[in-house]
């Protein structure tokens, strides 16, 4: 593998990350599974499930409705299942939003995560939160596209990678990009297809991110995927410092990124 390309896309996808998320809370996610992962080098449930807590109960915030609703019913003490069964059902069964996708963007970034493992672990991190299960197979795909950026694949190639043994919803949200099919909602498979289509029309990390912010207006979907997997695909030097440096927590990102890449070296 070439590190000079992992490595340029490592860092940027956590720029872009930064540069993708105006309003916190997802960096904010992704740092807390981030700590999680590298201070104990794998996904472990239990142990991100009481960092969002101790997060929440601290500062949390921009979690989204559904994440919000199941992080304060946890830090009463709830169970998981039954706290993620509670809101879904409160919440008229719509449980299929970004956040698990949002939040999830180390799994990738993380060398001792396998390709293997990146779909049962973002699936997993999911279901922390999220009842319905196009979340984390959104999430999933989303992860396994970066992974495939970040060893080198091509563009076209990581989405077919991406797209293989998912649902048909994230199939089309990878592969059938319309633009009379793009979304501002902040439901997971039109926020990734929302977010492809960007990516796919522009040859330009920060042409794609400002269409993209322009089209979103005020909500923090489609942004931060745009951030994220442009980062991973056109790498940090694309990426204007002007725009990852409006993240209040862009050196976290920063000190994150290069412990990602030692993880890469030693392999």
């Amino acid at each position: 593998m070439n590190n000079k390309k992992i490595s340029e896309s490592i860092k940027g996808l956590f720029l872009g990350l930064g540069a993708g998320d105006l309003i916190g809370g997802p960096t904010a996610m992704n740092i807390i599974f981030a700590e999680s992962l590298l201070a104990l080098k794998y996904f472990d449930f239990q142990d991100l499930k009481n960092r969002y807590i101790d997060w929440f109960i601290k500062d949390g915030f921009d979690t989204g409705f559904v994440t919000g609703k199941v992080l304060e019913l946890l830090s009463q003490g709830a169970d998981v299942q039954v706290a993620v069964e509670l809101v879904h059902n409160n919440h008229s069964y719509m449980t299929g939003g970004c956040n698990p996708v949002h939040r999830a963007f180390p799994l990738a970034a993380a060398s001792f995560i396998s390709d293997e493992a990146i779909v049962k672990c973002a699936i997993a991190q999911a279901s922390l939160t999220h009842y319905s299960k196009i979340a984390g197979d959104v999430a999933a795909a989303t992860l396994v596209l970066v992974r495939q950026l970040i060893k080198g694949q091509s563009w076209e190639e990581a989405k077919q990678i991406a797209a293989e043994n998912r649902m048909e919803e994230t199939k089309y949200a990878l592969l059938d990009v319309a633009k009379n099919k793009i979304s501002s909602s902040g439901y997971a498979p039109d926020v990734l297809r929302t977010a492809i289509y960007f990516l796919d029309q522009f040859e330009n990390f920060q042409v794609a991110l400002e269409n993209s912010i322009k089209f979103a207006g005020g909500s923090n979907y489609s942004p931060i995927l745009v951030g994220a997997i442009g980062g991973a695909r056109w790498g940090e030097k694309e990426i204007p410092e002007t725009l990852w440096e409006r993240n209040k927590n862009h050196l976290k990102l920063i000190e994150i990124a290069e412990k990602m890449l030692l993880s890469w070296q030693k392999i």
